[in-house]
């Protein structure tokens, strides 16, 4: 036999309530105090520190660099060719045998017809990187606002499922109404009911603790921080309406995507230019001095050739098609990219605000009226009209609104994200490319 004390007052707070309000106090306290000492971690210092040390932004810099390196090398002159040419011509012209070193030519390529046109073409390819570097960026912007999103979604349940606990928990104190007037008296199935209820509240919040430090490891992976840190990151609110239907036409725009394909299309129409200029191998310029045997004696000779290859069999005919095929190619990725973006914006742009739209109207009509209901039934089973069935079923009504209100917030957000990725919208605006070569073993 088990007795709960309550008093049956209705102008005093039952005293279950006032202990749990107690309760949620302190731990509100705690948390708050916590937080004070520990810097929340925002999206955008997140994102920040994602660039700064993800390896992939880091390979995108890289590239950079390399291609930078192409147009450095596209001005750079061959090296001259130098020949010596040692033979026993003199000697068996003036009877005297032997071998002599008789002539010595330095040849040298002149660019004329494709330094600045491979030039252009590398430079153009600068521009394409940089798109790149830019659409990586949009995709770690991406990638990380999902993981965070996810933590504190995780985070928001696990401190949901704590409360739920603790709730039930408090059902099953006794000492705290020993004193009241009013005996409320628990058949065993009522306590096995609770009992059920508190083993199941404990399994559901073992199991959200576990997803909690699985979504922080990913989030820790992502920005590169170590993985026993502890992450703090500020509560989840509601979304409010995120960016005006213009706002993101003028930024598809210039998405980072649409204007890698753009550059790819210019570097390929430059890549028409230097196919046709190939058509004619560079200029080779040989000076030399050579000694002959001429009047009966040894003399010095000097001279300058001019050589050059005639265009007569191949006329890189094939390059140039090509070229012009890659041209096309690049046009058709564009248009493709165009549309898949049109198609994305127009999609998550309508899911965000219908996603706004549902959370409000879950707000107002789901949840308020569940934590109403809970607040009733505890006033009604301190009254006896209510059995404790009730009561766990208003928990169970409640905590499963709030979470389910948790779960509609953070897909907004992740909604959220997915438009600004396909819009080409970066939350920290574009980082600095340049890259930096790092010092190697």
């Amino acid at each position: 036999m088990s007795m709960i004390y309550s008093r049956h007052d209705n102008k005093a707070m039952p005293l279950w309530l006032r202990a749990s309000l107690t309760g949620s106090f302190l731990l509100l306290s705690s948390l708050a105090s916590a937080e004070e000492n520990k810097q929340a971690l925002s999206l955008e210092k997140s994102i920040q520190m994602g660039i700064e040390h993800t390896p992939e932004m880091k390979a995108a810099r890289a590239k950079i660099g390399m291609q930078q390196g192409k147009v450095k090398q596209s001005t750079v002159w061959a090296n001259p060719n130098v020949s010596i040419q040692l033979d026993n011509v003199l000697g068996a012209e003036d009877g005297s045998g032997g071998y002599d070193f008789t002539e010595v030519a330095v040849s040298q390529a002149i660019p004329i017809f494709h330094a600045k046109k491979q030039q252009h073409q590398a430079a153009l390819g600068v521009s394409k990187v940089e798109a790149m570097y830019q659409q990586q960026q949009l995709q770690l912007e991406y990638a990380i606002a999902q993981s965070f999103f996810d933590v504190q979604m995780k985070q928001a349940l696990l401190r949901l499922n704590q409360q739920h606990l603790r709730a039930i928990q408090q059902k099953q104190k006794t000492k705290s109404y020993q004193r009241d007037a009013l005996i409320r008296y628990l058949t065993p199935l009522d306590l096995m009911r609770l009992d059920i209820a508190l083993q199941a509240a404990k399994q559901r919040l073992s199991q959200s603790e576990g997803l909690y430090h699985e979504a922080s490891l990913s989030l820790k992976a992502l920005l590169g921080l170590p993985l026993e840190q502890t992450l703090t990151l500020p509560d989840l609110e509601p979304v409010t309406t995120p960016y005006q239907r213009n706002a993101l036409n003028v930024a598809l725009e210039q998405h980072p995507s649409l204007q890698m394909n753009r550059q790819a299309i210019a570097e390929a129409e430059a890549g028409i230019a230097v196919a046709h200029a190939q058509q004619f191998a560079d200029p080779v310029v040989t000076l030399f001095v050579r000694r002959e045997f001429l009047a009966g004696q040894r003399d010095t000779v000097t001279g300058l050739v001019v050589s050059m290859d005639a265009p007569v069999w191949n006329k890189n005919e094939a390059g140039v098609t090509q070229a012009k095929y890659s041209v096309q190619q690049n046009q058709a990725a564009l248009a493709t990219a165009q549309r898949d973006l049109k198609t994305n914006v127009h999609k998550s742009f309508l899911h965000v605000n219908h996603l706004i739209e549902q959370a409000n109207h879950y707000q107002k009509n789901v949840l308020q009226p569940a934590k109403k209901m809970l607040r009733l039934t505890y006033q009604a089973f301190d009254a006896g009209e209510l059995s404790v069935l009730n009561v766990i079923d208003a928990y169970k009504t409640s905590f499963d609104t709030q979470a389910a209100y948790i779960q509609m917030l953070a897909s907004a957000w992740q909604e959220l994200a997915l438009l600004r990725l396909n819009a080409g919208i970066s939350v920290i605006g574009y980082t600095d490319s340049t890259p930096q070569l790092e010092k190697t073993q």
